[in-house]
């Protein structure tokens, strides 16, 4: 593994993308806001192209397309063409729908650090159950006010355990005390896919720009209680590999193929379709397991893999 130490209580690690990730920056843009023109969608400039000079002999055009939500390029073309916010390699995007973007700074996409902080601290709460045992049981699962109560004593013990304050409970947790992460470096644009995401097997589609499989980039790990950060990856790993373990059950169940990772790294899942069994502790109980997953088309991806190494 190459794990390079930044000081005694940090570590500088790199993440990459093992499936298509989607971390949603909130908001999503319409056929005002792009066009398709072969493999590629391109993003427009909406504001510039208002701006244009030559705006005014398309105005009851644009207006006609943004009442009737068809393409922008199809009412200004000229304009749509002069004003590109950047363009995606697209796999299965088509116009005149919604499609959510992912999250960015100063134009570039990364990976949030409170995104992949609570990846870790999902894994500490599975594994503070798992060594529990009756801590939570399966009949706790059909009461939502049992269940709420518990999470919130569960993740004030495991926050306790690994953060700053007193093991007795006195001081109130805090999720920000035990280890800092980082936003990850910046990736290029061209890391992003626009990709049609299906609701496996039957449901919805949504459209939506994810980070390509491949991407690497570094984070930093800080430890502000002193917890060993190691110890703490190691969790995250065996917690990831069970959920790949059931991911892949499903998958051989509904005739897909299996996901194969390397042992090499600490596995980890992040952003959208990650499931609910990589976002809680269901995988310790016998309780029936979601029936749908997003996946990416065609190919049916899986989505959220990602290795720290």
């Amino acid at each position: 593994m190459c794990w390079d130490e930044v000081a005694l209580m940090g570590l500088r690690l790199v993440l990459e993308t093992l499936t298509p990730v989607h971390i949603w920056s909130g908001t999503n843009y319409g056929p005002s806001d792009y066009y398709v023109d072969g493999e590629e969608l391109i993003r427009v400039d909406f504001y510039g192209l208002v701006g244009d000079r030559e705006f005014q002999r398309y105005k009851e055009k644009v207006i006609w397309a943004l009442n009737r939500r068809t393409s922008i390029h199809g009412a200004a073309p000229s304009l749509a063409e002069r004003h590109v916010l950047y363009r995606l390699r697209n796999k299965g995007v088509f116009e005149n729908k919604t499609v959510r973007e992912f999250i960015k700074t100063s134009g570039r996409p990364y990976i949030p650090g409170s995104s992949l902080k609570g990846a870790i601290l999902t894994a500490l709460i599975w594994d503070h159950v798992k060594t529990r045992s009756g801590l939570v049981t399966e009949r706790d699962f059909a009461n939502e006010r049992v269940m709420e109560r518990k999470n919130r004593e569960i993740i004030g013990s495991v926050l306790r355990e690994v953060g700053k304050g007193d093991p007795a409970g006195r001081d109130k947790p805090q999720f920000n005390r035990w280890i800092g992460v980082t936003d990850s470096e910046l990736a290029g644009i061209e890391d992003l896919m626009a990709v049609k995401v299906g609701v496996y097997p039957s449901g919805p589609t949504i459209l939506a720009e994810v980070l390509r499989e491949g991407v690497s980039l570094r984070v930093e790990l800080d430890s502000l209680s002193g917890v060993d950060l190691n110890k703490v990856l190691d969790k995250v790993d065996i917690f990831y590999r069970e959920v790949l373990n059931k991911e892949n059950e499903w998958r051989r169940k509904n005739g897909l193929g299996e996901l194969k990772f390397s042992k090499e790294g600490r596995l980890v899942r992040i952003g959208s379709g990650s499931s609910q069994l990589a976002t809680s502790i269901r995988s310790l109980f016998r309780l029936r397991e979601p029936r749908t997953r997003k996946v990416v088309e065609p190919e049916k991806i899986s989505m959220g893999w990602a290795v720290l190494r």
